[in-house]
């Protein structure tokens, strides 16, 4: 049988294997054109998802999420990531519904949401980054830097849970933000051209603090010099 799109194939599947969405446990639709009448039924008929992968899909907004938690508020309860980079529904709305829904979510990956991701979406991955957020990715947000500062504020009280990977790049974020966000548990950071905000002071000051860093990328950094690593170590990083 020929399908038109990719949402035809969805819902067929879904149609067809009824007893399989319940074992069904992450999900990759990337790069689909997937709309939102199939988004709808697969976060109602796939309960039990803790992946899922929505990146690329640029046909969708936040109605799917929204109806689907409406008709079902426990719909996304097992969720533990997911992704909506380079996706339409990358947006304050599917993030604040997300974090509401999804109690036990460690990453969220947002990157290439632009103008839809503000100062809105940052408060509601305020709480949740305190209870179990490992991994954040929210490039090219336009989020003003205030809103990111007492994000972390609480993280010694809450190191147990602490962040594990971030990415600002391209964003406003301020050295504030930046070291509030940087806990000690942190192994990977990116801020590439978040020029206005990184300096060799704050450089040096992640390299202190973030005693389990792997990866840091500050390209397109002009205000980082040779200065930021001249107190280094022979055993840092």
């Amino acid at each position: 049988q020929k399908f038109k799109s990719y949402s035809a194939i969805v819902s067929s599947l879904i149609a067809a294997l009824p007893i399989l969405t319940h074992n069904i446990l992450k999900l990759d639709l990337s790069y689909g054109d997937l709309e939102d009448r199939a988004l709808q039924q697969i976060l109602q008929c796939f309960p039990n998802l803790s992946t899922l992968n929505l990146s690329f899909c640029t046909r969708l907004s936040d109605v799917p999420f929204k109806t689907a938690i409406e008709s079902r508020p426990k719909v996304l309860r097992r969720l533990k990531a997911i992704n909506l980079n380079g996706s339409s529904a990358a947006c304050d709305s599917v993030i604040v519904m997300i974090c509401h829904a999804a109690a036990a979510l460690k990453s969220v990956e947002a990157a290439g949401g632009g103008q839809r991701i503000t100062d809105a979406a940052i408060d509601a991955l305020k709480e949740l980054h305190v209870k179990s957020l490992q991994r954040l990715n929210l490039e090219s947000g336009v989020f003003n830097p205030a809103a990111l500062h007492s994000f972390g504020m609480d993280f010694e009280v809450f190191q147990p849970y602490g962040m594990q990977f971030l990415n600002c790049s391209w964003t406003r974020s301020g050295p504030h933000s930046i070291l509030k966000l940087a806990g000690t548990h942190l192994q990977e950071l990116y801020l590439a051209g978040c020029d206005a905000a990184v300096d060799d002071d704050v450089v040096q000051q992640i390299l202190s603090f973030c005693v389990r860093l792997e990866a840091l990328d500050i390209h397109d950094c002009a205000r980082v010099t040779d200065a930021a690593f001249g107190n280094l170590g022979n055993d840092t990083l």
